[in-house]
């Protein structure tokens, strides 16, 4: 990091993320000697990009941390990291619902599902699909019962049954007429 970007300022140590586009110039290390998350979120995204290399890094944030993007955007300039490096999706809250009521989850509390959990419980293809369905910018509510219905009120079920119609009459195809032929390729 160039030092004309770095100062001591009330003992602290900042940085000039200013001259970057951000509003305001950021503490990495406080008067007390402790770094700062954003100190470590810096050396973390600096470690990925410039010492293994990455082509590019993704992260996926809270909606609750839309304005600190702008800031590590600014901290990784300051490092000559190209911005392209690092893309930043601002993504709503997930809200679970079991049996028609809200799961209240905490992470303070230690109350929370993990997404290994919910794709154990409801399956990868509609975990996947669930996401999918909605841009990462809109609230979102998880009916893990929808989830796991098989009928036609679950848009996964639904989904896959079309799949399972059209793969078989694709083979049909082929066996009433060898000279018919299907212009599909497989992409998983």
């Amino acid at each position: 990091m160039r030092k004309d970007l770095v100062y001591e300022l009330d003992g602290a140590t900042w940085m000039k993320t200013t001259k970057f586009g951000d509003s305001e110039d950021r503490v990495l290390i406080k008067k007390n000697g402790e770094e700062t998350y954003f100190m470590s979120d810096i050396l973390y995204h600096a470690d990925k990009i410039k010492i293994r290399k990455f082509d590019k890094v993704i992260d996926i944030w809270g909606a609750d941390h839309h304005g600190y993007a702008p800031r590590l955007k600014a901290a990784l300039a300051a490092l000559d990291i190209p911005e392209n490096k690092l893309e930043i999706i601002i993504s709503q809250l997930v809200r679970l619902v079991k049996n028609g009521k809200e799961v209240k989850i905490s992470k303070r509390a230690g109350n929370f599902i993990t997404l290994e959990e919910l794709i154990d419980e409801v399956g990868i293809d509609a975990a996947r699909f669930f996401f999918l369905m909605y841009s990462p910018n809109t609230h979102m509510d998880f009916d893990l019962a929808l989830a796991k219905e098989r009928s036609q009120k679950n848009p996964v079920y639904y989904v896959q049954y079309a799949h399972a119609r059209i793969a078989s009459i694709l083979r049909k195809s082929q066996i009433l007429n060898s000279k018919f032929e299907t212009n599909y390729q497989k992409t998983y």
